[in-house]
């Protein structure tokens, strides 16, 4: 699971929570939004992708990972469910980062994902407004609720792109760096105790060379005597 991978247990879930203010009435406010959003999840979903589909090369990113715009049509309910039961639970966490690493696996880069997160804001808040308008407070509840969790949302999906797209690859290249760094070192080690080797073996030959000239000189003196 991704979540072991990055180091989200409970406790580790109730800090991500404490850190965007997440609070048990945020989760309540969220899953009252649940029934005001759902019967509009056709209309939010359309003008997602229609926003979407006016950039050839955003849909040239989701063709070429085998996907349509149909298909995700299908995976935006979900998307909210999980965000609408207000449970940020461990699955909830392992969905956005599931995300953030498919993105980093086709190349979605985040100027798409942040852009479709501001369509979302235009058509959403405007349903929210609507329906809470006769109530201020609850109506500040709800928008202040879900832009918490729209924050959890990205930074979760944001870490697993980061993660997936570029941290992973740079320890992979320092790890062979270090590896082709060792393996220099100990043929260099290997150079230098040959050189050493090579030396010693110098030095002992013109010690016997040495040996042998002097023996050869004294032998001459002795044959002229």
């Amino acid at each position: 699971m991704l979540c072991q991978q990055f180091g989200i247990d409970d406790s580790e879930r109730r800090r991500r929570l404490d850190i965007n203010r997440i609070t048990s009435a945020d989760q309540e406010a969220l899953k009252s939004l649940k029934p005001v959003l759902e019967k509009h999840m056709d209309e939010i979903v359309d003008a997602f992708y229609a926003h979407a589909g006016k950039y050839p090369e955003a849909l040239a990113i989701i063709q070429s990972a085998g996907s349509s715009v149909e298909k995700l049509k299908k995976t935006n309910p979900s998307w909210f469910a999980h965000m609408f039961k207000g449970e940020f639970d461990l699955d909830y966490f392992e969905s956005r980062l599931i995300v953030g690493r498919v993105h980093a696996m086709i190349g979605l880069e985040p100027v798409w994902f942040y852009g479709a997160m501001s369509t979302y804001y235009d058509v959403i808040y405007p349903i929210i407004v609507k329906a809470y308008k006769l109530n201020p407070g609850k109506l500040t509840s709800a928008i202040v609720a879900f832009q918490k969790a729209f924050n959890l949302d990205q930074a979760l999906v944001m870490e697993a792109y980061i993660e997936f797209g570029f941290l992973e690859e740079i320890r992979n290249i320092v790890e062979k760096t270090h590896d082709v760094a060792s393996s220099l070192q100990e043929s260099s080690e290997q150079l230098r105790q040959g050189a050493d080797e090579s030396g010693q073996s110098v030095q002992e030959v013109a010690k016997v060379s040495e040996q042998l000239a002097h023996s050869a000189m004294s032998q001459a003196e002795r044959s002229a005597n």
